[in-house]
């Protein structure tokens, strides 16, 4: 339905008033049934006829009546009337009220002109009643209950949610005036009668209407004109926004529904009682839901008796194939909320498996073993996964235990969790065994613990070790796990833990009772150390100053300053190779060790690294593996990834070009091209080899010298996406501007009539504006290049002189954004610095007492030059532009969706029922409802 009107899904996030969507649709409807046999439909079915009215007071010498026909598609009640802050309790009240005539009397009467056929030559003021009067219902009537207002004491919108009741049959009789005009209506549901019976039908109702020339609703008995309550539209939510769900009543069968959204319930008569509303609830932020919009149809017993309908056999077919794609996506939608992503790990390789939270821990081991390829003829029951920590490369305990059966995995896993797989050669080999409740923690022992060397320079081992401890185990039991694996003696050990950050490093020496659960945590970068130190010594390292000159200082920062690198193998991608190196070292030194375990030379292979928007190469070989980011949060574990191929240069970088239009204000900007540019050439260089790069429609306006073309490269704000630095030419583009530092690359082009003048980087290329306040105007922009070293002097003097104002009346204030000043703006709100003072407060460089830069522009005036008085037309045209300019200010701000529009349908070209009937409809290619929201 909203694809039929031109909407996209944007539409769905605006606010907009069910009212106002009916007389949209309706609008439209009867547009596209122009030239059809249902052209009338709308009117026929939702139409009736109210007549306002001014008329003498009962008693009155002069009698008189004025009478105005109007019709009506809804019935708009008032809940609280102005003036009464008493709301009506029900929808019987608010049909009185808004028949109810106001009389005017006192210094309010009515004022008749003259009228000499009844002798009347002269004006004259009477009592009247003035009001509006039912002269015909529709065959649907609808109901608004205008529920939102506006508090002029808070000055806010407020939602009227007090209780208002509404019967399910309404006997509409006693608000029709005395002489109703009756028209034929048709139903939906009923065959349309032939011209005898609609007569016939007019007569019989006429007949039970008392005549009158006195059109107040009867007070004599007539016959009941029953409606029933059909359909209820609930708003739930607050005077800024809110939900509409609604309760549609079968008539036939007698039962009530509930339609919210895509969800529709069976509801009762009670819940829809409950959208009465409270009682003295009026705020401006209760969400209650309040019934809005009420539809009753005309109880008719003439009527024919509802019909079932043959659904055309195209339609039916269309149906059935809509509810089978809604089935596969209701089955798509289960499936894809109870799926699972299980991250699991095999040697350098990782795999994200999609499985069902249901389905067993046998059916995850099966896809496990299709995801990797070097295991593919490993038996499924020599496979079994464990807890992984891929920052740490830390193994953790076995999934499933040995005592377990088949479990779903969501009894025994969570999603997003990390898991590595566990071999064993066959059957017959048994697993490894772990205490319940065990935690993996890393240790490094010393290298004459593990007996690679006995010197008296302590070192730490390269390879680590992993023990499994208990929920109580101590210090002292990791040193035994040590004792009995290595045959050391307790005593002779010290275990030193040390947490690294990319903040801090401590290092502290915890106590033989030291529970190690309380101070490490598996996930975090805590590394363990154990050593065999001299009994004398082992006092010395409980002190920390002692500590930073022992033996074991230098070896705990040697070995926790190191990293384990695992990379893939180019022949067997089964394989996988790992490194272990100082972060200190370079790029080219991994690299080099790299290329030994892969058999290939350096220039024929890159390394690249996994970012957000992809692989990304590293290619600055001599920079350290710190500085590449490389263990930024102090991770043991980093894994790249090799690719056979020639590396990229290092100072080469895919970058975004704009092209910036610096005449106008504001200044805007659109995007040209991608491009590839070498950082490592003079920003020259970088103009010649751009001119390729641009459309031939703008290389024609490009003059050169000397080869360089008349160009201008800015580098982006780093507060805003805007132009901002000027690049020299003569200078490398590297030592301006440091493109490998930012994430999204880009640079601005700017056509000039000449070279850069700007040559030094300590120079500024600053934007300036002349205001001239006696003609009310601004000059074009024009630039004036500050030095270094220039005093706030030499800029009062260099600008006094391309200007012609005396310096003494200098003055100057600052746009700090591209978006420039309204006239306006420059006369009410901003303050003119006076040069001249700031030169007297400061003898320092005038880019630093200014606070100058190259973003944004600079206006200056004269002092003394009078202000140009502007007339009424003038001061409009003033006004709308600052409202233009400031708008288009708030470019970088967040606008909310959520926010009230006037509703559009937007047609397309639709063909008529009968192309020689139809009748000559609105030009536009689409139809606008701007009406003022009550919601």
């Amino acid at each position: 339905l909203t694809r039929s009107f031109g909407w996209s899904g944007a539409d769905a996030f605006q606010q907009h008033d069910v009212q106002e969507l009916c007389r949209v649709l309706f609008d439209e409807l009867e547009e596209r049934l122009k030239g059809t046999p249902k052209e009338h439909l709308i009117k026929d079915l939702f139409e009736g006829i109210m007549e306002s009215y001014v008329r003498n007071i009962p008693g009155a010498e002069v009698k008189f009546e004025s009478l105005k026909e109007e019709p009506f598609m809804d019935l708009s009640l008032n809940i609280k009337q102005f003036g009464n802050p008493h709301p009506i309790k029900s929808v019987e009240e608010g049909l009185a009220n808004f028949i109810k005539p106001e009389t005017l009397d006192g210094n309010n009467q009515y004022q008749l002109d003259p009228d000499p056929a009844n002798g009347r030559t002269e004006k004259m003021m009477v009592d009247a009643y003035k009001g509006l009067q039912l002269a015909d219902l529709p065959y649907i009537l609808t109901i608004q209950l205008k529920r939102f207002d506006f508090d002029y004491e808070t000055m806010r919108r407020i939602k009227i949610t007090d209780r208002v009741t509404f019967p399910e049959m309404l006997d509409a009789s006693s608000y029709l005036c005395r002489n109703p005009k009756r028209k034929r209506r048709m139903s939906i549901t009923e065959d349309p009668p032939d011209e005898q019976d609609g007569e016939s039908q007019r007569m019989e109702g006429d007949s039970n209407l008392h005549s009158s020339s006195n059109c107040e609703p009867s007070e004599s008995a007539r016959n009941p004109l029953w409606y029933d309550l059909y359909s209820v539209m609930v708003h739930s939510g607050s005077a800024f926004g809110g939900h509409y769900y609604a309760y549609v009543k079968d008539l036939a069968e007698g039962r009530w529904y509930k339609f919210n959204d895509a969800m529709v319930t069976e509801a009762c008569w009670q819940d829809v009682e409950s959208t009465f509303g409270a009682y003295g609830a009026t705020t401006t932020y209760l969400t209650t839901a309040t019934a809005y919009m009420l539809l009753y149809r005309r109880r008719e017993d003439g009527r024919k008796v509802q019909r079932k309908l043959e659904v055309p056999e195209e339609l039916a077919q269309a149906i059935k194939i809509s509810e089978e794609a809604l089935k596969r996506e209701e089955e798509e939608l289960r499936i894809k909320r109870n799926t699972w992503q299980i991250n699991v790990f095999h040697g350098f390789y990782h795999s994200t498996v999609n499985i069902l939270k249901d389905q067993s821990y046998h059916q995850l081991l099966v896809r496990v073993r299709e995801s990797f390829n070097s295991l593919k003829d490993v038996d499924i029951d020599c496979i079994r996964l464990r807890k992984y920590n891929p920052s740490n490369d830390l193994l953790g305990l076995p999934v499933l235990s040995d005592e377990e059966d088949n479990p779903a995995i969501e009894s025994i896993l969570s999603c997003n969790i990390n898991l590595a797989v566990e071999t064993r050669m066959d059957l017959s080999m048994p697993w490894k065994q772990f205490q319940p409740n065990s935690s993996p923690v890393r240790v490094w022992l010393s290298r004459d613990i593990v007996g690679d060397v006995d010197s008296a320079i302590l070192q730490f081992s390269d390879e680590n070790d992993v023990f499994y401890l208990q929920e109580e185990d101590t210090v002292l039991d990791l040193k035994r796990l040590v004792m009995h694996q290595y045959g050391v003696d307790v005593g002779e050990l010290v275990v030193a833990k040390y947490r690294r950050h990319s903040i801090h490093r401590e290092v502290q020496f915890p106590e033989n009772a030291t529970r190690l659960k309380r101070m490490f945590s598996q996930w975090e970068e805590d590394f363990f150390f154990v050593a065999k130190i001299k009994s004398e010594m082992l006092n010395s390292l409980n002190d920390v100053h002692l500590f930073k000159n022992s033996i074991m200082s230098p070896a705990v920062l040697e070995a926790s300053n190191k990293i384990k690198i695992l990379f893939n193998d180019l022949q067997n991608q089964s394989v996988g190779h790992s490194i272990i190196t100082p972060i200190s070292d370079s790029l080219q030194s991994a690299k080099e060790r790299m290329s030994s375990m892969l058999e290939m030379e350096c220039e024929k292979f890159k390394i690249l690294r996994k970012a957000e928007n992809g692989m990304q190469e590293l290619n600055r070989m001599q920079m350290s593996l710190a500085d590449l980011g490389i263990s930024r949060g102090g991770e043991y574990i980093t894994r790249l990834h090799v690719e056979a191929g020639a590396p990229s240069k290092a100072s080469i970088y895919q970058v975004q070009l704009h092209l910036v239009d610096s005449v106008k204000q504001p200044l805007t900007w659109k995007e040209l091209s991608t491009v590839e540019i070498d950082d490592d050439l003079t920003v020259a260089q970088i103009k010649v080899n751009l001119i390729e790069n641009l459309p031939d429609s703008l290389k024609c306006k490009i003059d050169s010298t000397d080869g360089v073309p008349h160009l201008r490269l800015r580098a982006p704000s780093t507060l805003r996406f805007c132009p901002e630095l000027v690049l020299c030419d003569d200078m490398k583009l590297s030592s301006q501007y440091q493109l490998e530092n930012i994430s999204t690359k880009c640079l601005f082009l700017e056509l000039l009539p000449q070279l850069e003048p700007k040559t030094r980087a300590e120079s500024l290329a600053v934007q300036l504006v002349r205001w001239r306040p006696s003609e009310y105007k601004c000059d074009p922009v024009e630039e004036m290049i500050v030095e270094a070293e220039d005093t706030i002097d030499d800029l009062n003097r260099k600008l006094a002189a391309r200007s012609q104002i005396e310096h003494t009346k200098l003055r100057l204030t600052q746009r700090s954004n591209w978006n420039g000043f309204a006239k306006l703006d420059l006369v009410k709100y901003h303050d003119w610095n006076s040069l001249l003072a700031h030169a007297k407060m400061s003898s320092g460089s005038a880019i630093q007492a200014l606070a100058l830069k190259e973003e944004g522009f600079y206006y200056y005036k004269d002092g003394d030059e009078e202000l140009k008085e502007l007339t009424e037309e003038e001061k409009k045209l003033v006004s709308a532009e600052a409202e233009d300019l400031n708008n288009s200010s708030r470019k970088y701000s967040f606008t909310s969706g959520l926010k009230e529009k006037g509703l559009k349908i937007r047609r397309q070209e639709q063909t008529t029922y009968k192309p020689e009937t139809v009748s000559k409809g609105p030009s536009q290619s689409s139809l606008t409802a701007s009406r003022e929201l009550n919601s």
